[in-house]
């Protein structure tokens, strides 16, 4: 699980909106830092009342995290393009509304083996 600990969630609890996330004309999400559209998906963060699961390739880790800026359940998306940057999709629900957002989250260093790190959810 070491892995998913080294990967940057501070973002994840940022308090101000950030623009939905941007698609490619086949529908695949693009990153936000570079328009990148080949990305992959990394781990999820689920966010309620700040008890805070991180679900990953290695499993799942439990921890505390800053509150929800609204008053809801908020479900990241935590993603990286092939360019080398992290970056996150979120969900998150306040009085009756889903909201969705998307942000570039830090960089990584693609080095020869780019799957390596940040650590890939699933990979056939």
């Amino acid at each position: 699980m070491n892995s998913l600990i080294a990967m940057k969630f501070e973002p994840y609890f940022k308090q101000d909106q950030s623009p939905p996330p941007k698609f490619a004309i086949d529908g695949s999400i693009i990153c936000p830092a570079c328009e990148c559209e080949m990305t992959h998906l990394s781990a999820v963060v689920l966010n309620q009342d700040g008890k805070v699961r991180i679900l990953g390739k290695e499993g799942t880790v439990f921890t505390d995290g800053n509150k929800n800026y609204g008053r809801g359940s908020e479900v990241g998306v935590m993603m990286f393009c092939e360019s080398g940057h992290t970056f996150e999709v979120r969900f998150s629900f306040h009085k009756g509304s889903v909201f969705v957002e998307s942000y570039h989250t830090g960089d990584y260093d693609i080095g020869e083996t780019w799957t390596a790190d940040p650590p890939e959810l699933w990979r056939d």
